[in-house]
């Protein structure tokens, strides 16, 4: 306001001074070009003073006016703006601090006073020191980067009065009053809350990854062959399936389709199996079937299915069970049956 005033005065003076030099330099040069007379030239001197007094009074008048009609619509401006800000300061949701570089507390808004369980005064006479835990190592760097950078964003550990802390996201900033002083603004947020869901996700991703793993690994080292099929094409198989179709490594199954394991005889039935499934069906249990080895070969297996997601896109899972040595079983037991009735036959 002091330089506000100093600027305007300053102008009223130039200009006052501008105007009268110029007026006094035109107007005695004209009236020595046209007066003669010296007792004429006297009284048109007088006559020029009061004329003077009269234009430079209204000058000065009319500048000043439209000076001061500018300055009231700029302080009203001000007014406006200072009221708003006050506005937002009290009603804010978020904490809101006016401090210095030096780490004292100007001014607190109640959201402030909510946060910190203090009042405005007890804030102001802590300081920074009071309200920010000094064994977070973090804090250093935060008022070093806005030093350098003027302005600040990150988290910090505050200190509530019981003694209780809490993790604050904080925005700051540096800034110059009218009056030349270094301020800085700070905006504080609590996101304890926020920061526990971010723990427990991290640990449910965790814990999701530690049982995809072990899922995994039982898939692969089950003796039960295992696959999973999307869109009709092997994308997963384990060790014991690969054995069970004749191929050394679960890669010499990835990317077959049903076509090249299942016997023509079977495909269509396993095509109706695997759609009902994915239409939203409960698996088979189970379902005896010839699949091909990769030498052409056949083999006779045991197949339980479910439908199931994998890779976020449905898929379905299907357990075989080797049982040539079953089927063999079978048809000795079988023949020896035949055998017996023919001797009891005779």
């Amino acid at each position: 306001m002091k330089s506000a005033r100093f600027s305007l005065a300053l102008r009223a003076g130039l200009a006052y001074a501008l105007f009268g030099g110029v007026w006094i330099l035109v107007s005695d040069r004209l009236l020595g070009l046209w007066v003669k007379d010296p007792a004429l030239l006297n009284e048109m001197q007088t006559i020029k003073g009061w004329f003077f007094i009269t234009v430079s009074a209204l000058f000065i008048y009319f500048f000043l006016q439209r000076e001061l009609a500018l300055r009231m619509e700029a302080d009203e401006k001000y007014q406006e703006s200072r009221d708003l800000f006050r506005l937002l300061f009290e009603n804010s949701m978020d904490a809101i601090l006016l401090t210095a570089p030096d780490g004292s507390i100007h001014a607190a808004n109640p959201a402030a006073c909510r946060l910190f369980e203090r009042t405005e005064e007890e804030m102001r006479q802590l300081g920074r020191s009071g309200i920010v835990d000094p064994a977070d190592e973090r804090l250093h760097q935060a008022v070093e980067e806005r030093a350098r950078t003027g302005r600040f964003f990150g988290e910090l550990t505050f200190l509530r009065k019981d003694g209780s802390k809490f993790t604050g996201e904080i925005s700051t900033n540096v800034f110059t009053t009218r009056g030349g002083a270094a301020r800085t603004s700070m905006i504080i947020r609590d996101v304890t809350a926020r920061q526990q869901a971010e723990d427990a996700r991290r640990l449910a991703e965790e814990r999701l990854r530690e049982s995809e793993e072990r899922y995994r690994l039982l898939l692969e080292e089950s003796p039960a062959g295992i696959a999973v099929l999307q869109d009709e094409r092997v994308v997963f198989a384990n060790r014991a399936g690969a054995k069970i179709l004749g191929g050394k490594e679960p890669g010499d199954l990835i990317g077959r389709s049903i076509d090249e394991i299942i016997r023509p005889g079977g495909r269509a039935a396993a095509r109706e199996r695997i759609r009902r499934m994915l239409a939203g069906e409960p698996g088979v249990y189970p379902v005896e079937d010839v699949y091909l080895r990769l030498d052409g070969s056949e083999v006779p297996v045991e197949v339980f299915a479910a439908p199931i997601w994998y890779d976020g896109k449905p898929a379905v899972q299907v357990i075989v069970q080797d049982i040539t040595g079953r089927k063999k079983a079978e048809e000795e037991a079988r023949l020896s049956r035949e055998r017996l009735a023919e001797l009891s036959r005779r």
